[in-house]
């Protein structure tokens, strides 16, 4: 596996080229509409839990036979959390990223269209599963330290009650990632793991209907497919960045 530092050192030279210029340029479009699409995600989930939090709840079956537990922590750190290791994903295929953020912009997009209507998918769920689908790389161990700096920084400055068996959990993936932190993971298979962990999250603590969960995949999947279609040019152009770059596995 090629390292990191050296796909860089290649890819800054491609920038010089003609491709690389008009790759920077999609990169930069890419970029903006991603923290714009983003800001409004975040705002018009404030906006419905500020307006419709107090709504009476409707039956849901998988609510009915699963327990109430208390993981306000997980769900808190959960999309910030899967956003930050999506970008790390991008810097580990820095030729792809545009075609990432472009994929990404539009999963946030059809997230809100989809609040205004109705709750209808888990952005918990989906964003995680986004990743697994697109993501095709390894990556190392010692890159998950920057999502964990943000989950134990939320955890040792959060206002809300702290659990000792969080803090354990913290604990021993900090263990983990510096013991393996050369070793190599599968991205998509974290973020497939992810996926499971957040869904099983929202549902335990009713911040989702268990629809809203199940959906969640099918909705992603066919954002992909759709995307894949809209983003064909961006992602043949980010592929031509690379054609002539030997990886070795």
């Amino acid at each position: 596996m090629i390292r990191l530092k050296a796909r860089w050192k290649w890819f800054i030279k491609e920038l010089s080229k003609t491709d690389g210029r008009m790759w920077f340029l999609t990169l930069f479009f890419s970029i903006i509409l991603l923290i714009a699409a983003f800001i409004l995600l975040v705002l018009a989930g404030h906006f419905l839990n500020t307006n419709f939090r107090d709504l009476p709840p409707l039956p849901d079956l998988g609510h009915q036979i699963l327990p109430l537990w208390d993981l306000r922590f997980l769900f808190q750190i959960g999309l910030i959390a899967s956003l930050i290791v999506f970008i790390i994903g991008g810097i580990n295929e820095p030729h792809r990223m545009p075609y990432f953020f472009f994929m990404a912009s539009f999963w946030f997009l059809i997230r809100i269209a989809s609040m205004t209507v109705t709750p209808f998918f888990s952005g918990h769920t989906g964003l995680p599963f986004l990743g697994y689908l697109i993501f095709r790389r390894q990556i190392s161990y010692g890159l998950l330290a920057w999502p964990m700096l943000f989950i134990t920084g939320y955890y040792l400055f959060s206002l809300n009650d702290n659990s000792c068996w969080i803090g354990i959990g913290i604990a021993a993936a900090w263990i983990i990632i510096l013991l393996q932190r050369k070793k190599l993971l599968s991205l998509s298979l974290l973020f497939l793991t992810w996926s499971f962990i957040m869904a099983a999250t929202v549902i335990l603590t009713r911040n989702h209907y268990t629809i809203d969960v199940i959906g969640a995949y099918f909705m992603t999947a066919g954002i992909v497919v759709i995307g894949r279609y809209f983003f064909d040019k961006v992602e043949k152009l980010c592929e031509k960045m690379e054609q002539d770059f030997k990886t070795e596995d």
